[in-house]
């Protein structure tokens, strides 16, 4: 048997049903009944085809009619998983020829991808993102990443809802901080939900997510004194050593209540790093001096802690 071509090749678009895919003739010039036979068998090219789940059987792939050398698929391809098979025709004498000659030729079945996938998000879900109230708008707060599984990718397009909402979606998902905010604010929100939407470019296939982002409270408020008016204090200079004679009154104005501490660097005063309360350590002596300025240090517990510097001023 001789076939007519030396190779033979035949495109098959990935999802198409079974059908027949090609003849491969080989015709034996020899005569008589017996000798003129011709059977056709099919082989992958090295017994067997490969695929990225397994090793399957040709068999189970595709078929070949032993009189007329037409190959069929059995199956419905992907070329996600494939996107070639390599095959071997084989065309031999009928059996009781003498001798029995057997030609082959190569077949390659390549499979064409189709725009059959839509966008998938990687990662979903989105339910652990945050950003801090000190961020800035135009800050990224994460990746809202999308994938096509198409051999060829399509290009993918991103949009969010709401659309005037805190957040805007750019290139790649990459989400970004549209409104700045703040954790004290009243009513206080603590998180905030988009959909995210990816969209293939060339088939229009379009997927949401939903994104929770917290609002993360920072440390940006320093301690604040309440009764500023009440540090220009007046004392006799027989004033008790030890007696808190003005209470320094600060709170945090941050969400999470931090915790105050007071402290300075006087010889002459001495302040209760917890109360603020502020009393004499030394005697006072009007004819010495009739003035004193003391600088009480009002710390915070966050993280890095604030601090405030308030001014005592006392007349003797």
């Amino acid at each position: 048997p001789e076939f007519s071509l030396p190779s033979y090749s035949v495109d098959v678009d990935e999802g198409s049903p079974a059908a027949v895919l090609i003849t491969t003739p080989a015709p034996d010039a020899d005569s008589g009944a017996v000798n003129s036979l011709v059977f056709y068998s099919l082989a992958a090219r090295n017994g067997t085809a490969t695929a990225t789940d397994g090793t399957v059987d040709v068999a189970t792939l595709f078929s070949i009619d032993v009189s007329t050398g037409t190959v069929r698929s059995l199956v419905t391809f992907d070329a996600e998983v494939r996107t070639l098979y390599e095959l071997t025709v084989s065309a031999s004498d009928a059996f009781g020829s003498d001798p029995v000659h057997v030609t082959t030729v190569s077949l390659n079945v390549r499979i064409n991808d189709v725009n059959d996938n839509g966008p998938v998000f990687l990662g979903a879900p989105f339910d652990s993102e945050a950003v801090s109230e000190t961020a800035s708008v135009g800050d990224q707060v994460a990746v809202i990443e999308a994938t096509d599984a198409d051999v060829t990718a399509s290009p993918l397009e991103y949009r969010i809802e709401p659309t005037t909402g805190m957040f805007d979606i750019q290139a790649g998902g990459v989400l970004t901080l549209r409104q700045a905010f703040d954790a004290e604010a009243v009513p206080r929100v603590t998180e905030a939900t988009v959909t995210v939407y990816a969209r293939d470019a060339d088939s229009g296939a379009e997927a949401p997510v939903t994104v929770t982002v917290a609002l993360q409270n920072a440390n940006d408020n320093a301690p604040r004194v309440l009764n500023p008016l009440d540090l220009n204090v007046q004392l006799d200079e027989n004033q008790a050593l030890g007696v808190p004679f003005v209470t320094i009154q600060a709170v945090d104005d941050d969400v999470e209540g931090n915790t105050l501490s007071f402290a300075t660097t006087s010889s002459q005063f001495a302040v209760d790093p917890l109360s603020g309360e502020v009393s004499l350590t030394l005697a006072l002596d009007v004819e010495t001096r009739s003035s004193h300025s003391l600088f009480v240090q009002i710390s915070d517990s966050g993280t890095p802690p604030t601090v405030t510097e308030v001014q005592v001023q006392v007349q003797v």
